[in-house]
């Protein structure tokens, strides 16, 4: 039992939203990023489950204690949902936010723990980035070089100031993805020169594929704006 906890734990969360509940499921798309569905009544939580009382596991997962044999009714049969409903209190959240790093949750530094992430007030969708904060990393500033020198020539001819402000917007995503930069950077240029290729690494290797949208449609960009900061 308590394996399946910590999985619906880590997994489901029940949403209060103002007595309109509903649950959430934590699952994977296409690209191995974490993404959530809507699930608005328990009972499609139909999946069985056989629980083995008898057997004890230790921390990592391995069988400790198998009494199997001395216990003969040790093994239960039952619904995802009965177990889902008997620790609901402790997946019920009073409402649903995507609270990027900012100034409650802190910023993604050595400030992030500043924020309970356990808490039960609200349940954040933001999940980080690519790869986690660590201070202690020490960064090859040489594997930057590729990148810095496409900016630089492919991007903006050999200019130095264009280097020098796109690295500072890109900076902004990372360290204050609260706020909205007010900057749209535009390239133009035939296909196949590289426009695309400094973008391509932020999505795949830094922000994470579900905080990106691409498209090749501008009206589904400027269609719902609210404002540009």
């Amino acid at each position: 039992m308590e394996r399946l906890y910590k999985f619906i734990k880590n997994n489901i969360a029940y949403i209060l939203q103002g007595g309109n509940g509903y649950y959430l499921t934590k699952n994977r798309d296409a690209f191995g990023e974490i993404d959530y569905v809507v699930v608005k009544d328990i009972k499609l939580f139909d999946m069985m489950f056989g629980i083995n009382n008898a057997i004890e596991l230790d921390d990592d997962g391995q069988i400790k204690f198998d009494n199997t044999e001395l216990d003969t009714d040790s093994i239960m049969r039952l619904p995802l949902r009965d177990v889902i409903y008997q620790y609901r209190d402790d997946i019920t959240y009073g409402k649903v936010d995507f609270m990027p790093y900012n100034a409650k949750t802190g910023a993604c530094d050595s400030q992030l723990n500043k924020f309970d992430w356990n808490s039960n007030e609200v349940f954040n969708k933001f999940n980080g980035f690519v790869h986690t904060y660590d201070p202690n990393f020490v960064v090859d500033e040489t594997k930057f070089n590729c990148f810095t020198e496409h900016i630089k020539h492919i991007w903006g001819g050999g200019r130095e100031d264009i280097l020098s402000y796109n690295m500072k917007l890109f900076a902004w995503y990372v360290q204050r993805p609260y706020e909205k930069s007010g900057a749209c950077v535009g390239l133009e240029g035939e296909e196949g020169c590289g426009k695309n290729t400094i973008y391509e690494i932020l999505f795949n290797h830094v922000m994470g594929k579900k905080y990106c949208l691409e498209t090749p449609k501008i009206k589904i960009l400027t269609g719902r704006f609210n404002a540009p900061q």
